[in-house]
């Protein structure tokens, strides 16, 4: 036969990956005996730094309100998530199935207006509502502590919110001005910046993401 005869062979175009069960199926590819050496040497504790970094970018591009950027950021956020289920699921821990089934059974129970036969009256009912059933989760225990890994602004609101504790901005005006005088200028300052979060907390305001956008601002036109 001549150079020219040949013949043709169609191979069809693979079908795109989507859905969470091809994500996981992935990384299982990724972590099996066969796969990438450096998925399979992945621990749940390796993986912190990388998946905090990615919840802040996720935050970066909904501060920006980059919407086609966040679009990536929430997919490598959901890589980590699979991937931390993966590593459980080789340990016989818990599956990708009990994580998906218990959020899903945490929100139909603590939507029962939705859900159930439950009257509310606007959302003051809902949160009330939620905190109440919140609290007879967990063997009626009512959980006392704050994660350790909240940025430290949040994590003062937070508190602030559990103590009740708010001074006027004239209480913290005058703290500003004794800082200067302070001995320990940093405790005095650790006292503003808590202040700050509590004056926030009281009217409703998000004191962690305000400084974050504002500093990225400046950060932008620095």
């Amino acid at each position: 036969d001549g150079p020219y005869n040949t013949t043709t062979l169609y191979v069809p175009q693979l079908a795109r990956p989507s859905g969470i069960n091809a994500l996981a199926a992935i990384i299982a590819h990724l972590r099996a005996p066969n796969g990438c050496p450096w998925d399979r040497e992945q621990t749940h504790q390796s993986l912190r730094k990388d998946f905090l970094e990615e919840c802040y970018e996720v935050l970066e591009t909904l501060d920006a309100n980059d919407i086609p950027h966040l679009r990536e950021e929430l997919g490598d956020l959901m890589l980590h998530i699979i991937f931390q289920t993966q590593i459980a699921s080789e340990s016989s821990e818990f599956l990708l199935s009990d994580v998906l089934a218990d959020v899903s059974e945490k929100l139909i129970r603590r939507h029962p207006h939705v859900f159930g036969d439950v009257p509310v009256n606007g959302k003051a009912d809902v949160i009330a509502n939620w905190d109440k059933i919140k609290q007879t989760e967990n063997g009626g225990k009512k959980k006392s502590k704050l994660p350790r890994g909240l940025p430290a602004l949040m994590r003062a609101q937070k508190v602030a919110k559990k103590i009740s504790q708010q001074k006027s901005l004239q209480e913290i005006a005058k703290e500003i001005e004794r800082l200067a005088r302070a001995k320990k200028r940093e405790r005095a300052l650790g006292e503003i910046l808590f202040a700050l979060a509590a004056y926030a907390q009281a009217k409703h305001l998000d004191a962690e993401s305000a400084l974050r956008t504002r500093a990225s601002e400046k950060a932008k036109n620095g």
